[in-house]
């Protein structure tokens, strides 16, 4: 009989152990809850970087559709081709510009830190692996001559052709690279002219500069 006694009051202290476990761990959680909402979102702090399209019109000529592009300590702007459409990752500070039908896609990297000391071919064989470069040469680019570089790229029996184009200026670079997969009596030339028409629009201006264009359409964060 007092060992049977013993059990149940040996179970209830049990019982009461674990409960009183049970609401020092939800205490500990509400604690470390309040204290992560209080906390300042400083690390989680998103870069400066917008991009804004505008509308300009002028008399007896098409309507251009300009992107606007803001950072931390700069101000870049160049035309939209009609065929393209825009997308902005803010966190790696790119815009990807693509076709509906995914037949090309550009991707414009915005630097505002001082690359790494690697001379431009180094960089453009590291950052596109398995890649070779068919040639390299200079475009006009911004007003500038800028180095460029044609690539080709082989995996699993597909193939396809980047164009990758870099843009400096005193404090910043920018990075443009066009990919299009290579079909069957398909030429780049209409591929390559889309790059060409956004590299010869392309300004940048510091934080203070007007824009060219005050039409605002839409917001792209």
């Amino acid at each position: 009989m007092f060992k049977h006694r013993s059990k149940v009051g040996r179970s209830s202290h049990s019982h009461l152990r674990v409960r009183i476990t049970c609401f020092a761990l939800l205490a500990v959680n509400l604690s470390l809850s309040l204290t992560l909402k209080s906390a300042p979102p400083e690390s989680r702090t998103a870069p400066v970087f917008k991009m804004i399209l505008s509308e300009r019109s002028a008399a007896k000529s098409p309507k251009t559709t300009l992107c606007l592009v803001t950072t931390e300590t700069n101000k870049f702007s160049f035309v939209l081709p009609k065929d393209l459409k825009a997308r902005v990752d803010a966190e790696h500070k790119t815009i990807l510009l693509y076709k509906s039908d995914n037949s090309c896609a550009i991707q414009m990297q915005i630097s505002e830190d001082k690359p790494a000391p690697a001379s431009l071919r180094q960089r453009v064989l590291a950052a596109n692996p398995g890649a070779e470069i068919v040639e390299e040469f200079t475009t006009s680019t911004a007003g500038a001559s800028c180095p460029a570089f044609d690539l080709k790229r082989s995996v699993n029996g597909f193939t396809s052709v980047s164009r990758v184009v870099y843009v400096s200026f005193p404090s910043a670079e920018v990075e443009l690279k066009l990919t299009a997969p290579v079909k069957r009596g398909e030429k780049m030339d209409n591929h390559y002219a889309l790059l060409n028409d956004i590299g010869l629009s392309f300004w940048r201006g510091a934080l203070n500069s007007p824009w060219k264009a005050e039409s605002k359409l839409a917001v792209l964060e």
